[in-house]
């Protein structure tokens, strides 16, 4: 119950940080604005049901949308992101609540990790935050 605890002060850091930031506020910069429109792709496919060819999929939405990084980054943040979409919603403060939610999940891996003595619990996660981390700074 007590990493319970922390897990819920850690989220509430987090998402006080983005606030304080002005992220809920400010527009996406290009990088950001380019790995968000790759986790709306992945919903939109997802959402278009089974039998969809993704490829087809990408191509027809690249031709009418911005660029995606889809191909860039591991693909695991935007089957997250797609997935997450698919309850929360597809708008901006929700994808930040995603990254709030995962850079308090890292942070508790971290603290379990030193907790336990387990001194490579971080290292170890490092490519997990590489994949899921979008990699986006809000930009006023």
């Amino acid at each position: 119950m007590a990493w319970a605890a922390f897990a819920a002060v850690l989220l509430g850091v987090v998402l006080l940080l983005e606030w304080r930031a002005g992220a809920f506020t400010a527009t996406f910069g290009t990088d950001a604005s380019a790995h968000y429109l790759s986790g709306l792709m992945a919903h939109d496919w997802i959402a278009a049901g089974p039998g969809g060819n993704p490829v087809r999929h990408s191509i027809d939405y690249h031709a009418h949308l911005p660029p995606t990084s889809f191909g860039h980054l591991p693909p695991v943040f935007y089957a997250v992101e797609a997935v997450w979409m698919l309850g929360a919603g597809t708008g901006k403060a929700s994808v930040l609540v995603l990254s709030a939610v995962v850079t308090a999940a890292l942070g508790l891996v971290g603290a379990v990790g030193r907790r336990d003595g387990v001194r490579r619990t971080m290292p170890r996660a490092l490519p997990a935050r590489r994949s899921y981390w979008p990699n986006s700074t809000a930009t006023a």
